[in-house]
């Protein structure tokens, strides 16, 4: 018999209580939408309830108010380390720093099937494959212990996740650590690896080739950072694939919240109270800065303790004081959750019978016509004529 250690529409998906078991009676299972949830095996239980204790739905969050409303606009001062990362390269100058203290960097990465996952780096060359913004929940596995064991042996650790990942470790670990910095994420909410499965399998049947490399977030094709949201997909045979119209992933089925976990739908961490140290994102709808620094890619930040702000004053970074409410209205996970999409049950179905492309084609008819002109007149304007041609049609 299996036994829920949470409400199901609740579970977060961060894997606290898989990492505490004492004799791994906690399972993971994949839901019909492809989400992971955990359960207790009462067969190995042992009835120590550690699980239900330290579970962030059944105990206490670590919410703390960001400092004085204020945030930064931020970016890394090494050029490279910059144009590799999705914004201003934040999360890259902190793990450096770390790592060069012999300290050990915990981050999400791909694996081999593209799918994501939470490791460790030790080295400059292990940071490289923690770099970029990765649109899928990540497998935090058993990267909760190891933590605890490299904190426990005196080593600064950083760990950088969602926010309910970085509640989740810190209940986990349960007491402070002064050499442990965590950083959370501007989250809009992850959807389960079928979605991004389903969207990978109809890219290599449609240009008949294997995925080789992906980049969720890219830079170069449409005039920088602030234009940054298209995947960069690069297949076997040779094609690079980096339009808007092609990225049907990320600009329709994610920004539409129609393919999110339950929960992120109420999310407790979606607002101005913080569980980390630090809370990086995208600055998105800056204003008053040189076109130059937007176009290379603007981090949002803000430090959230005494501790965070010790590490942000080492790094090798430029940041300018800002008020958190100017990145309010392009970033609505500062104030709630995103709202739930009415779709969002069909659209699972029309993945499983239909695949992906004609899912997101049956939902958004009308939408997708919409889209492709909006994608044509870009092309035909450029990125500048096209957003002053926005911003007057909205006045």
């Amino acid at each position: 018999m299996n036994i829920n250690i949470c409400k199901k529409e609740l579970c977060t998906g961060c894997m606290a209580c898989y990492n505490i078991c004492p004799v791994d009676a906690v399972t993971l299972y994949e839901d019909e939408f492809g989400f992971v949830y955990s359960k207790i095996n009462d067969e190995k239980c042992v009835s120590c309830n550690k699980c239900r204790n330290i579970c962030p739905q059944n105990s206490d969050n670590h919410l703390m108010s960001m400092t004085n409303g204020k945030c930064y606009a931020a970016w890394n001062l090494d050029d490279s380390a910059r144009r590799n990362s999705s914004s201003g390269g934040i999360f890259y100058a902190m793990a450096k720093q770390v790592i060069s203290e012999n300290g050990v960097a915990f981050g999400a990465a791909f694996d081999i099937n593209f799918n994501v996952y939470h490791t460790k780096a030790q080295t400059y060359e292990e940071l490289k494959i923690l770099q970029g913004s990765k649109y899928i929940q990540s497998n935090v596995g058993y990267t909760f212990r190891e933590c605890k064991d490299y904190l426990i042996t005196g080593k600064t650790v950083l760990f950088t996740g969602t926010p309910c990942q970085i509640n989740g470790l810190l209940n986990f670990l349960g007491n402070k650590y002064n050499n442990l910095i965590t950083i959370d994420i501007l989250c809009h909410g992850v959807p389960s690896y079928k979605v991004l499965k389903s969207y990978y399998d109809s890219v290599e049947q449609r240009y008949r080739s294997k995925i080789n490399k992906i980049a969720f977030r890219n830079k170069a094709v449409y005039g920088g950072w602030e234009h940054s949201c298209s995947m960069k997909i690069k297949l076997e045979n040779g094609i690079i694939i980096s339009s808007l119209k092609e990225d049907l992933y990320f600009w329709k089925s994610f920004l539409s919240n129609v393919c999110l976990r339950e929960n992120c739908y109420q999310c407790n961490y979606a607002g101005k109270e913080r569980c980390a140290d630090i809370t990086i994102g995208d600055f998105w709808g800056i204003e008053r800065i040189n076109e130059k620094e937007k176009h290379a890619g603007v981090s949002f930040l803000t430090v959230n303790t005494l501790k965070g702000m010790k590490y942000v004053n080492k790094i090798n970074i430029y940041k300018e004081a800002r008020e958190i409410i100017e990145a309010i209205p392009t970033n609505q996970t500062l104030v709630r959750p995103f709202e739930y999409n009415k779709k969002r049950a069909d659209f699972f179905r029309k993945i499983e019978t239909y695949g992906f492309r004609r899912a997101v084609y049956w939902l958004f008819p009308k939408n997708m016509l919409i889209w492709n002109i909006k994608i044509l007149i870009r092309q035909m304007l450029g990125n500048t004529l096209y957003d002053k041609l926005k911003t007057f049609w909205h006045r």
